[in-house]
């Protein structure tokens, strides 16, 4: 009987090579094909959001930092909680209303590293992470806006001092019982909200009853303390003529207060960059001076006559940084300070003007006689016109000596210690307070030689007038005689 046989027939050697050659062209090329599209797929997301990372409900994946970032702050700002606290009515709260603000720089690098890691598992699309906002917060301060959002202006009111601008000082006001929202419970509703960006979430708070951490006697303390300081005298001085002191309202406007809380103190704080902003402007405005050249008469030998103008140099301020440096850590040791400015000088000219009293056509000057009650004019050795005058009487007399016109006012209210006369016209003083002057009062004094001032030389109006302009700043004016006992004409 013939044996069954299987009727399949072998491939023979060349086939079977052929067959494996075919197979791993597929293989190279299917590798080639995912490692391709896996290279691509890397690159792509380099500098993006890996796949299945979300933010909130948002899929953010493919998105590059920048746009991350207006992702982040636009969901910020839709980021609410609505919470009721004891039966009360609900609010609904956004991130800024509690005082928290996020930090988008470090939320954007979380969102980065959410898929740390290999590149498959960066890039598996299966794998889901969800990213909270970072934010910072003070635990504290956010406690605080939520108990005054939830009590009803019931909360606890920590003391605290003001500035009261009609007294001029710093005063303290006292605290206040009230109620609080646990910190857990601050904690929680913090958490959630960041945990669901751009959401709106809900919570409800059991108020607790709060004193203020800080006593009043605390508050009363920094006030004095404040008050000490601004009480202080810092003045600031041009190193020539000008000195500007700072008024006790600007140096409180430099000052502020924090609560210590771990301490339980009202801490002071001096705002450094007001105070230099402040006196960039008002230190220059204060304190520069003009140059003004000295002019002086001399005699033809060169002799000083007579200074008509003093000199002042110039003063710039310059370096107004330091200064400030300097007024801060007086206010801060509550100490008076007398403080020199950074300036630059220029120095003043001296100009010299030959004055000539010996020569027939000279320069202006007066001659009083006391003794005649009379006053000459001269240019030079010329005389030029003579007055009649009434000069001090003998308990207050005008004085004998050689002098020169200080300065000159066409009108001043004169005053002294029994008299006070307004609307004085055409003074040109010459030695301290005393000087020519129309006197209309005293027309009788004045016709009779009567000595009746209190030490100026009294004269008819049109008469001062015509001396006032006769006579110029510097000119010399000699007094001479004695004063008479009564009239001399």
């Amino acid at each position: 009987m013939a044996s069954s046989q299987n009727n399949t027939k072998k491939p023979g050697p060349k086939k079977g090579k052929k067959l494996r050659a075919i197979s791993i062209a597929v293989i190279a090329a299917l590798l080639l094909a995912l490692f391709g599209g896996g290279y691509a797929a890397f690159a792509y997301y380099r500098n993006r959001v890996a796949p299945g990372v979300t933010l909130g409900t948002r899929d953010i994946s493919g998105q590059t930092r920048e746009q991350v970032a207006e992702t982040i702050q636009d969901m910020a700002g839709r980021t609410t909680l609505t919470v009721t606290a004891d039966g009360a009515v609900a609010k609904k709260l956004s991130l800024e209303d509690i005082g928290v603000k996020v930090d988008i720089a470090k939320t954007v690098d979380a969102v980065f590293s959410a898929k740390d890691g290999s590149s498959f598992s960066r890039l598996n699309p299966f794998t889901q992470k969800n990213i909270s906002l970072v934010a910072r917060s003070d635990d504290a301060a956010v406690q605080n806006h939520l108990a005054d959002a939830l009590a009803n202006n019931d909360g606890a009111q920590e003391p605290r001092v003001e500035y009261d601008s009609s007294a001029g000082k710093f005063v303290s006001f006292g605290g206040r019982s009230g109620k609080t929202v646990p910190l857990d419970e601050v904690q929680a509703a913090l958490s959630k909200m960041l945990a669901h960006p751009g959401e709106n979430t809900h919570a409800h708070i059991q108020l607790d009853a709060a004193e203020p951490l800080i006593s009043d006697a605390a508050a009363r303390s920094a006030a004095q303390q404040a008050n000490t300081r601004i009480f202080s005298r810092i003045s600031i001085s041009n190193g020539s003529k000008k000195t500007y002191t700072i008024p006790s309202a600007t140096l409180a406007s430099w000052i502020s207060f924090s609560l210590n809380r771990p301490h339980k103190t009202i801490d002071l704080a001096y705002d450094e960059g007001a105070a230099r902003r402040f006196l960039k402007t008002a230190l220059p405005k204060a304190l520069n001076q003009a140059k003004v050249d000295q002019t002086q008469n001399v005699s033809s030998t060169g002799g000083v006559i007579s200074v008509v103008t003093h000199g002042t140099d110039g003063v710039a301020v310059t370096d107004t940084d330091k200064t400030s440096a300097e007024v801060i850590t007086s206010l801060r040791e509550g100490r008076n300070a007398a403080l020199t400015a950074s300036t630059e000088i220029t120095k003043f000219a001296v100009k010299n003007r030959v004055l000539r009293y010996d020569a027939a056509d000279g320069d202006p000057w007066a001659l009083v006689d006391l003794s005649r009650q009379q006053m000459y004019a001269y240019k030079g050795t010329t005389l030029v016109q003579t007055f009649n005058v009434s000069t001090g009487k003998p308990d207050t007399p005008t004085h004998a000596g050689t002098y020169f016109v200080a300065s000159k006012l066409p009108l001043q209210t004169m005053r002294g210690d029994d008299y006070v006369t307004p609307d004085v016209q055409w003074i040109s003083y010459f030695h301290g307070g005393e000087g020519f002057h129309s006197a209309p009062w005293n027309i009788n004094g004045i016709a009779r030689g009567v000595p009746k001032s209190h030490g100026c030389v009294n004269m008819n109006p049109a008469e001062a007038k015509w001396l006032y302009d006769f006579l110029p700043r510097g000119a010399m004016v000699k007094v001479i005689g004695s004063t008479p006992s009564g009239p001399v004409r």
